[in-house]
């Protein structure tokens, strides 16, 4: 999904240019309604920070082990592959999760359709990767090729104890590193791959291994369909290949191609398939030798399902809009007893829901979900006095301002809202008061209100409209009621209110302590002042010198854009 890497790809060149010494943590996110220059200099964000796993809140000694009761529901994500061993069972690897901005190399297990799953590893021997393909052969070993982990791979994998441990066939195949590329198990268990994209220089060349990926023979060095990534194919039980769709570029595809001899030769089955050009989507093969299509992206993501008994020359849409939510990047798998699983995918978050057909994709049901609410960050929790947990907005491909409350120390959650009073934000802070009422306040962007909550987080009542205070700050209610707000952005002050967040007091203009929001970062500010309507806002410039350069960066950004020289 190139959309994805190339903001990364621009945030590695960016951080190569900053010194070390004066490196500072800057958060992860997308869609601001304004840019607003920062102090801030650039490297990578600790995945410890941006964790989606949620761990036990019980009291008691806190110096001790912790028990992860949640996994983290960014898996399965997009961008991951999956494949059905011969026992019938579903594995799942790596892929991109958006709490993250990262990509994993962990595999998964599930022996039930796809219900309950088991982690196999959480650290492979192959290196993190999105983009990459696997396949399962004849005797139940997975075969892991290519993708992309800070540059392009062209390492091959196998493993033969369903994807607990692997071992490195190759470092070097022939076919060169590349990602968003397809390939497919033939029945004689030879592999076939196919296209792909490395450097800007997309693919249409075929390489075949006869030996589980340790050797590779190019059997194609430009099959006739043209050079793209992302597109999907399938291995038909006659031993025929089809492939489908894809990118080259922003050339969208729905052309199909056939080769019967292990892809040397290519047969254009379709100049335009029935269903809209696209990439990213998902096809797999049922029982009868039938093509299912799903999803993708088409100026827009999709979800609907068409199928093909003609190998893949005719289609016919199964449904206009499956009960999974528009997606590219997912992936799907054909069980023994031919159901289709949908897995995962990017549907403006990283999906983590799994679904099932067992009609030839015309109805779906979910089989999982995760925890429920996204994998996220900048939100906040308060633990009430009854011992619940409440969890407010944060960033998770947009703002949020969902409520969600568990009342089993993290292991399930329900929807408390999917859309409270207050504005969606991030970075903002919430406290419990001994009432057992929740106070949220502030966030950005442009918060500047306070939020009480009687009701667990189902509704909200606006305290005040304009609080005067900054975002990113820190909070806590003390035993008497009154609530202290500290910091914020670029700011050292110190807030009391002593009337649940209506009304604030400054108790210390400068604390002492550095006014900075991430570690080394130097602010500098100049403060304006706004009269709207009777009420006034404070608008803020902040602005850096990076090494010599004057840096804007959107706050949760990805990158520092260069605006000038100091």
């Amino acid at each position: 999904m190139m959309k994805r890497i190339l903001p990364l790809v621009v945030l590695f060149v960016l951080v190569a240019m900053v010194p070390a010494a004066v490196a500072a943590e800057t958060p992860v996110g997308t869609d601001f309604p304004e840019r607003v220059p920062v102090d801030v200099l650039l490297t990578e964000i600790p995945e410890e920070e941006l964790s989606d796993s949620i761990l036990s809140f019980g009291g008691g000694d806190f110096t001790g082990n912790w028990t992860q009761v949640y996994a983290g529901d960014g898996w399965p994500g997009p961008d991951h592959s999956s494949v059905v061993l011969p026992d019938g069972s579903i594995v799942v690897m790596g892929g991109w999760r958006q709490t993250f901005d990262s990509w994993t190399n962990d595999v998964w297990r599930s022996t039930d359709n796809g219900t309950t799953w088991t982690l196999m590893t959480d650290n492979a021997e192959w290196k993190r990767r999105m983009g990459h393909s696997s396949v399962a052969l004849p005797d139940g070993s997975i075969v892991l090729m290519g993708g992309w982990s800070y540059g392009y791979d062209s390492d091959v994998w196998r493993s033969m104890d369903n994807g607990a441990t692997w071992t490195l066939m190759t470092n070097n195949p022939g076919w060169g590193g590349r990602y968003s590329h397809a390939s497919v198990a033939l029945p004689d268990g030879s592999i076939v791959l196919m296209g792909g994209s490395t450097s800007g220089d997309n693919k249409d060349d075929v390489w075949r291994s006869t030996d589980k990926g340790a050797t590779w023979t190019r059997m194609n060095a430009s099959a006739g369909w043209s050079a793209r990534y992302e597109p999907s194919a399938v291995a038909l039980p006659d031993g025929s290949i089809v492939l489908m769709g894809g990118r080259e570029g922003s050339d969208e595809k729905n052309d199909v191609w056939r080769s019967t001899d292990n892809g040397v030769t290519w047969t254009q089955m379709t100049t335009g398939a029935e269903w809209s050009p696209r990439w990213d989507h998902s096809s797999v093969v049922l029982p009868d030798g039938s093509i299912m299509l799903t999803g993708g992206y088409s100026s827009g993501r999709k979800n609907d399902v068409w199928r093909s008994t003609d190998n893949g020359a005719t289609w016919t849409q199964v449904t206009a809009s499956a009960e999974w939510s528009p997606r590219e990047g997912h992936s799907s798998v054909v069980l023994p007893g031919g159901s289709i699983v949908v897995i995962g995918g990017f549907d403006g978050g990283s999906a983590n829901d799994i679904w099932r057909s067992a009609d030839n994709g015309t109805t779906w049901s979910l089989v999982y979900q995760g925890a429920g609410w996204r994998g996220r960050y900048g939100h906040s929790s308060v633990a009430l006095p009854d011992g619940s947990i409440v969890l407010m907005g944060g960033l998770s491909g947009g703002s949020k301002n969902d409520v969600w409350r568990s009342t089993d120390r993290g292991t399930t959650w329900t929807l408390m809202t999917a859309s409270a009073e207050w504005s969606p934000r991030y970075r903002h802070s919430s406290v419990a008061l001994p009432d057992g009422s929740i106070v949220l306040m502030n966030g950005y962007s442009g918060c500047n209100d306070v939020w009480r909550s009687t009701d667990n987080g189902k509704t909200w009542t606006q305290v005040t409209a304009h609080s005067g205070l900054e975002w990113g700050h820190s909070s806590v209610a003390l035993p008497d009621g009154s609530i202290v707000l500290m910091g914020g952005y670029c700011s050292n002050e110190v807030h009391r209110s002593t009337d649940k967040g209506a009304t604030w007091k400054q108790i210390n203009a400068s604390s002492g302590w550095s006014a900075t929001i991430w570690p080394q970062q130097r602010c500098t500010s100049r403060r304006q002042h706004r009269t709207d309507g009777g009420a006034e806002r404070r608008l803020q410039e902040r602005r850096v010198a990076v090494d010599g350069q004057r840096c804007d960066m959107d706050p949760g950004g990805r990158g520092c854009r260069v605006v000038g020289t100091t």
